[in-house]
């Protein structure tokens, strides 16, 4: 074996183990970001809720819930100042502890007003991710509109 093929199978496998690494180490889950999510009535928000896919949310260890809400969340900030904005109050005013994570978020138009619609997993206390809960904040002051839950 000569010294370039040495050092080839060396970067090989450390850029593997990198790979590896980084991908166990990733969050579990993605937020969805919907900038026109559409026109709703009240009629409209238990469908969309009992249409939501929890995806790999349901797998989340109960210890890294938290880790992936923060993540998720981060993600969100990314889309812009008004998602931004919908992250900070998300954080803000649940607690920090809070057993749920945001899987979707789209701006929209709720009874002819704008809002954001978020869909979250969520689970009780101490348990897995297993239900799907739904938020509609108002676009101008990020209050809570109405809310659903499975």
């Amino acid at each position: 074996m000569t010294w370039f093929e040495f050092r080839r199978g060396v970067v090989a496998a450390l850029l593997s183990l990198g790979l590896a690494l980084s991908w166990g180490c990733s969050s579990p889950t993605r937020i969805s970001y919907i900038p026109e999510g559409g026109s709703y009535a009240a009629d409209d928000l238990a469908p969309i809720l009992e249409a939501t896919d929890l995806g790999d949310t349901v797998g989340i260890p109960i210890d890294q819930i938290g880790t992936s809400r923060q993540d998720a969340l981060a993600e969100l900030r990314t889309h812009g100042d008004e998602a931004a904005a919908l992250a900070d109050t998300l954080t803000h005013q649940f607690p920090v502890d809070v057993n749920a994570i945001p899987i979707e978020v789209r701006a929209a138009r709720y009874e002819g007003e704008p809002v954001w619609i978020v869909i979250e997993a969520w689970g009780a206390p101490g348990e897995r991710l297993s239900s799907g809960r739904l938020w509609v904040f108002s676009a101008a002051d990020l209050t809570p509109v109405t809310a659903l839950s499975q």
